[in-house]
This record gives structure tokens, sequence and C-alpha cells, in this order.
């Protein structure tokens, strides 16, 4: 099956069953046009295709799947709220945003940032929320959440509030970092 094709049935559907009112189907056309637009960005983003290692790409895989489900829920639910990656069109964020993986909008603006971190153990997880930017400042500090793999977020959780309670006195700026930030 071509891409081009590969929702046309689910599009049939909604334009022909009578039983279905024309907001059911307006909503499964938004639901189709979200799946096209992640499963294009999947099929040509060259970050998430060409040679990076595995767990680079399973990182860009992980954003794009967190904005596709996250958007897809808000079409249920009929919110005006859509999430973003780098890699879409109309994205506030720049390519590789430093700060953001994901950029959460209502009309128009950015009103939630989120950066994404998936490593082997909550601990290292925990640690990549912690880097430093080559200014000295931690590189996440102006992220507004920070999402891990669900069954790490009691480690991620954990470890960032030994490091805010270890760090309170004598590195304020390493204590600065909340950890109600952490989200799954």
């Amino acid at each position: 099956m071509n891409e081009e094709n590969k929702y046309s049935g689910a599009e049939k559907t909604a334009e022909v069953c009578m039983i279905w009112p024309q907001s059911a189907a307006n909503q499964m056309g938004k639901i189709v046009d979200q799946c096209r637009v992640t499963d294009a960005i999947m099929a040509t983003d060259a970050r998430i295709s060409g040679g990076a290692p595995l767990a680079t790409r399973a990182g860009f895989v992980a954003e794009e799947l967190h904005a596709e489900t996250f958007n897809l829920d808000a079409i249920l639910k009929d919110k005006d709220v859509r999430a973003f990656t780098d890699r879409y069109s109309n994205s506030p964020l720049g390519t590789n945003d430093p700060v953001n993986d994901i950029a959460i909008v209502k009309d128009g603006q950015q009103v939630q940032g989120a950066q994404l971190k998936y490593y082997k153990t909550g601990q290292k997880t925990a640690n990549a929320f912690r880097e430093y930017g080559p200014d000295g400042k931690p590189h996440y500090q102006e992220t507004d959440s920070m999402v891990c793999p669900s069954d790490q977020l009691s480690d991620v959780k954990e470890a960032a509030r030994k490091t805010e309670l270890k760090n309170q006195e004598s590195r304020p700026r390493a204590a600065s970092v909340p950890s109600e930030k952490c989200n799954m």
C-alpha cells in the first residue's frame, strides 16, 4: 500500500457513513491529517532515518510520537492546543532547539515547552536533565516540563530531589532546577 492511499479507507468511511454526524467526520479528517504529518516526518527526516546511532534516532522518534499522541488526544477532546516538534513546518521551535523538544501551542502562541530524555536508567535520565550549557547555567532551566519514561519517573524525581537538597547551600544554582518539573 503506498503512502498516498494509506488512510483513504478511513477518509471514505467518514465521508459516506450517514449515521456519523458531520462533526465526527470532521474529527476523523483531523486525525487522518495528523497521522499523515507524523508519517511524512518519520519517512523523510534524516535524523530519524539517517546514520545516527540507534539511541539518537529513537529519541527523535519518541519526540514525534509524543507530539502525535498529544495532538490526537486534543483532537478527540476538541481542544485547541497542539504539540509541535522542530520538524513541523509551522513549529515555533528552531531546528534542534537547545531547550525544548516539544512546544505546546494555543492560538499561535507557545504556552508550554517540554524536554524529553530516555536513558537506560532513571539515574542516567536524571543526570541528562541536569546537564549544564557552555555558559555554566543548567541547560534545561527554561523548559516547563521534563518528560521521561513512566517506569523511571520515581527514580528521576528522587534523584532530582537528592540533588536539590545536597546543593541547596553549597551550589544554589544546581538546586534551582525543581524536582516537580519532572513528568511522564
